[in-house]
């Protein structure tokens, strides 16, 4: 009698790990749309900018170039105008100011300076506009507004270059009113304040003729010197008889009073005999 097999149960295969989807699939299948879209939009970004930049470098190298060949005032107000914000732009503005004040137009010079000190905030060459504005106000004798100007120069924190010729000015403006001392106390402050700044000789030569004009005092107080004792006055001298007075005969002595005679008495005079 044949024996029958036991039928044979099939296992599953077991699932390879594998072959499961990543979350990463997963999401990006949900948000496929999203992530292809922001991919473009970044590389729209990316293109963007290189224009953006190419067309930034394009101009400022236009602006330099008009600038560079700039020479009179209209061709630096074209300049200013057409490049507007850019450095060339700023630079003509202080260009023009320095053609207006060779040509004696200091009002026009102060407008021009006044515009770019308002407008180019950010300029490297910001501060050179600020001390142009004071070196006219002194030489128009307008102390306290120069003061004001070469001060800010002095206090700025990128004027480094311009800083000790502003000390000096201030020194110079002491000078000419004839405050010799708070001059000589400027001159000196400016080397210990910037060391190894060109302007030393100049003002050593400051300090050289301002110790000649009026040397320093000195600090130490005056020692009081006692006065010389007093010597008793000298008796008179005998001076010998001159000729004529020992000629002269010898004036007569006055005569001398004779004496009273004392008054007796009666009573004690003698009775006669």
């Amino acid at each position: 009698m044949a024996t029958e097999n036991p039928q044979t149960e099939e296992v599953p295969e077991a699932v390879i790990e594998g072959d499961a989807p990543s979350s990463a699939e997963i999401f990006f299948e949900k948000n496929r749309r999203a992530i292809l879209a922001a991919l473009l939009l970044g590389l729209i970004a990316v293109f963007a900018g290189i224009a953006f930049k190419s067309t930034r470098e394009k101009k400022a190298a236009a602006a330099a170039m008009a600038f560079s060949t700039a020479e009179s005032i209209a061709d630096y107000d074209a300049v200013s105008r057409d490049y507007q914000g850019s450095i060339p732009g700023g630079n003509a503005l202080l260009l023009k100011a320095d053609v207006e004040s060779k040509e004696k137009k200091i009002t026009e010079a102060q407008a021009t300076l006044t515009s770019f000190i308002t407008s180019y905030p950010d300029h490297p060459r910001f501060y050179q506009g600020v001390f142009a504005l004071g070196a006219l106000a002194q030489a128009a004798g307008k102390d306290d507004e120069a003061k004001r100007y070469y001060q800010q120069v002095i206090d700025g924190e990128q004027s480094a270059d311009l800083s000790p010729l502003a000390l000096t000015r201030l020194g110079d403006i002491a000078y000419a009113n004839g405050d010799y001392e708070n001059a000589r106390g400027i001159y000196s402050s400016v080397m210990p304040k910037y060391p190894g700044n060109p302007f030393f000789y100049k003002v050593q030569q400051k300090l050289n003729r301002l110790n000649l004009v009026s040397p320093p005092q000195a600090a130490t107080k005056p020692v009081a010197i006692p006065a010389p004792p007093t010597a008793p006055p000298a008796a008179p001298k005998e001076t010998a008889p001159s000729p004529e007075e020992a000629a002269a005969p010898e004036a007569p002595a006055p005569p001398e009073k004779p004496a009273e005679t004392p008054k007796v008495p009666a009573e004690a005079a003698p009775a006669k005999e």
